[in-house]
């Protein structure tokens, strides 16, 4: 896929560093609002990276800009058959969507997510769903003008430390 000034394609291993580094600046936000969660990429290696662009049902996309990866799109596709109170429905979960932040605002995000989309479609899903942090507010509107509203509320409580999952600072 290829729109004004970037392009869409699938992830591969030799986007580690980008996605490691879009993936830290997320967790620096994440840290601004929930200081319990640690602004380093937890457990980020690029043996995860390769076991998630190996895994069957899922999708991975990077959008890149002057090629450099400006944005990443991680979803993956979910078939429930059913029980007695639930009817059998599929799914495509999204489970990230960052874009730079140097890259926002110039369409990289509707891209990723119309990519995501359309994959969605053609595997037949009947909906497809997202976190997204409670204040995240940039993200909840971007989310709201594409059509997704709030669905199910999920509350949290944090019982130990995260620590034990934490590289060592650098500094």
């Amino acid at each position: 896929m290829v729109s004004t000034g970037f392009s869409i394609r699938a992830a591969q291993q030799e986007d580690f560093a980008d996605i490691a580094r879009m993936l830290h600046e997320l967790t620096r936000q994440m840290h601004s609002w929930e200081p319990e969660f640690r602004p380093r990429a937890l457990g980020l290696t690029p043996a995860l990276i390769a076991d998630r662009l190996a895994a069957a049902d899922t999708l991975n996309l990077v959008a890149v800009k002057a090629g450099i990866c400006a944005g990443f799109a991680a979803a993956s596709f979910h078939a429930n058959e059913g029980s007695d109170f639930v009817f059998p429905h599929t799914r495509v979960w999204l489970s990230l969507l960052v874009v730079d932040t140097h890259a926002r605002r110039g369409g990289i995000g509707r891209g990723l997510f119309a990519a995501v989309e359309a994959w969605a479609e053609q595997r037949g899903a009947d909906s497809m769903a997202l976190n997204v942090f409670s204040k995240n507010q940039t993200a909840q509107s971007f989310y709201q003008a594409l059509g997704y509203v709030p669905y199910v509320e999920t509350r949290q409580k944090r019982l130990r430390s995260i620590a034990r999952l934490e590289q060592p600072d650098a500094d």
